[in-house]
This record gives C-alpha cells, sequence and structure tokens, in this order.
C-alpha cells in the first residue's frame, strides 16, 4: 500500500496522471516549425523572450508550452537550466492556467526613416544633421510622388506607433498667405505637414520627435523643411482636427529656393552632464556622440533649453526640458531623436529612463 502511494506521487512529480504507468519508448516530441522562415533579426528575440518568462521546466513541460507556434521542448531554444521568475501560471501537470494567454513578443515594424538610418554610419549620420537647416522661401516645384509616397508611409508609421494624426498638406498655400506668415518671412510655401494628435500629456514632446523624423527624411529626398509654431493659419490648414484633438505645430515643407544657415549652438559642456559631476571626458563614447548629435537640433529661437544627465549605472539618460520662452516640449521631443540617433551610432546598451 504503502509503495503504490509512494509511485503514485512520484508520477504526480513526473506530470503523470494517477494510475497511468510509464510508457518505455513515449512518443516523440512535437516538430518544431520551420523557424528559417522567420527573420533572422526575430530569432534572438524569441529566444530571449522565452528565457526571461518561462523557468527552466522538465522536458515534459517544455514540450507543452506552445507560444504562436514556437514550441519549447528539450531544450531546443533554451539549451541549459536558466534561473528566473516563476512568470507563467501552470497547473501540477504543466499545462497554462484556464484564463492565461501567451503572446510572442510584439515586434514593431521598421519604417522607411528606420531602414534609411539603418544604412548609415556615424560619418554620414551626422553628415546628415549637420546638412539639415531652416528654410522659409521655397520655389514653384511640385513634390515629386515618389517623395509624397515615401513621407505619406513614414507618417502612417509614426501615426501608428505613437497614436498621433499627423498629416501632409499638399498645395495648401492658404495656411501660409495671412499676416503672421509675412512676419516669419515665409514666402510661397504651397505644402506642410501637420502635427496633430489626441490632447493628452507629453503631446508636444511626440510631436517633435515624429516631427524630426519626418524633417531628416525630408531632407534625404531632397526637400527643405523649417519648424512653424506660430506664424501660420491653423484654419486655413487642410489638416482635420476632431473633437479632442490638438494641432500642435507644423512643419513648412518643398524645395527650398536655398539652402539654408547653420544655427549657433551651445558646447556639449552645457546640454548634458554626469550624475556624479564629472568632466564629460569620462563619460562612455555613446553619451558623448548623443550630445553631439542633439548639438545640431532645432528648437525655438535657437534657446536648446533641454539637459541630457547620464545616470549613475552609466546605461540611463535623464532628458528634460528647462523653462524656455516657448515650444519648450517640442524642442525636448526633437532633441531626444537627436541624441537617440547619435548615441545608437556607437552602442545600443542605454535607455532614457
Amino acid at each position: 500500500m504503502l509503495s503504490n502511494s509512494y509511485a503514485s506521487s512520484k508520477n504526480l512529480m513526473r506530470g503523470q496522471k494517477p494510475g497511468s504507468t510509464r510508457v518505455a519508448n513515449p512518443a516523440p516530441a512535437l516538430p518544431l516549425p520551420q523557424t528559417a522562415a522567420l527573420p533572422r533579426t526575430l530569432l534572438p528575440l524569441h529566444r530571449d523572450a522565452l528565457c526571461r518568462e518561462i523557468p527552466h521546466f522538465s522536458d515534459l513541460r517544455r514540450r507543452r508550452i506552445l507560444l504562436r507556434g514556437l514550441i519549447l521542448h528539450r531544450g531546443a531554444f533554451c539549451r541549459r537550466p536558466i534561473p528566473c521568475r516563476r512568470l507563467i501560471p501552470l497547473t501540477p501537470f504543466g499545462h497554462l492556467q484556464k484564463g492565461t494567454r501567451m503572446t510572442a513578443p510584439t515586434v514593431t515594424p521598421p519604417s522607411p526613416f528606420d531602414r534609411h538610418i539603418a544604412t548609415l554610419n556615424r560619418t554620414d549620420l551626422m553628415s546628415l544633421l549637420a546638412a539639415r537647416h531652416s528654410v522659409r522661401s521655397f520655389t514653384d516645384r511640385p513634390i515629386e510622388e515618389g517623395a509624397v509616397e515615401q513621407l505619406q508611409a513614414e507618417a502612417d508609421a509614426l501615426n501608428e506607433r505613437l497614436g498621433l494624426s499627423i498629416q501632409l498638406c499638399l498645395d495648401n498655400p492658404e495656411a501660409f498667405d495671412g499676416r503672421l506668415a509675412h512676419y516669419g518671412s515665409f514666402r510661397n510655401v504651397r505644402n506642410h505637414i501637420a502635427l496633430v494628435g489626441p490632447t493628452r500629456p507629453g503631446l508636444d514632446e511626440a510631436c517633435g520627435y515624429a516631427g524630426e523624423r519626418l524633417v531628416l527624411f525630408a531632407q534625404e529626398l531632397g526637400l527643405n523643411t523649417c519648424w512653424v509654431a506660430l506664424t501660420y493659419s491653423k484654419k486655413a490648414s487642410a489638416a482635420r482636427v476632431a473633437a479632442g484633438e490638438k494641432f500642435v505645430c507644423c512643419i513648412a515643407l518643398g524645395y527650398g529656393e536655398k539652402t539654408g544657415a547653420a544655427h549657433k549652438i551651445k558646447p556639449i559642456e552645457k546640454l548634458g552632464r554626469t550624475a556624479a559631476g564629472s568632466e564629460l571626458a569620462t563619460a562612455p563614447a555613446w553619451f558623448a556622440a548623443g550630445l553631439e548629435a542633439a548639438q545640431l537640433a532645432p528648437t525655438a529661437v535657437n534657446q536648446q533649453r533641454f539637459r541630457f544627465e547620464l545616470a549613475a549605472n552609466e546605461h540611463a539618460v535623464h532628458a528634460r526640458a528647462l523653462p524656455a520662452v516657448s515650444c519648450g516640449h517640442i524642442d525636448l521631443g526633437i532633441a531626444k531623436l537627436h541624441f537617440e540617433l547619435g548615441a545608437n551610432s556607437v552602442s545600443r546598451d542605454w535607455s532614457f529612463a
């Protein structure tokens, strides 16, 4: 009697039902799906996600865990025991508990701008940032259809990622026909990008970040741009603003009569610092590269009222907007994109805090 109970408890620990007998030659494990069809860049993501979220189960349990068609069994993805917290609720037999859903990590597809930036080395990237200048006078030349399609694709990707409603307003000179446009020295602005989004905290920063991506992408497509906060007419713009949305600002767009000129910039010592207050020369190379890129970020009246601080662990960065005349958080979003591009050109082992 005692031996039967002991045998039953051992079966339970092995994942067998009470009363069942262990088969000498168990059925072969389910075959793995063809992972060759998956992009190479996705496979490490799946492995990392599985290793983080799934503890080291027995072979029996691993065979029963299904993640979007990827079956983790016999160490196919985990070749050795990986200690981690138990985050997935399981029954004693290794099944997911009722109501528990497992989803694969979401991978954001690259946008046209992402794909282009991936082809640039650090020198080419800095050349792109330095070549961008504010242009206020434009020719009558219509924007080429191919450029419009690529800008629209980037705007659609940004709208989906950031929850915005960015719109390309083409052949809409009425928005820059008033006195405000003449006060801002704008001439013959026939196209603009309307930065619109639902009213919420962080909207200005998100619009700055997304808008500068479009500005740099337009520069690579042979177009010229200029950030515009006040000297245009929102009512005359063709942009659609739904209830609960805010028209933050716009970007003049077209082929400039001239390519513009460089603006004043502050030294990196005034744009960033370390948590310990040490010299920037001792900071990681990626932090210095990010500051050099942020130097070239356009801001309202060239005020550059933002700061980047390196955390004590030297893997996180705190970015904040300082008191400014106007558009402080829009400028912060622009500067964060520049810092991100510059830092990533050296290392990706960091993040914004």
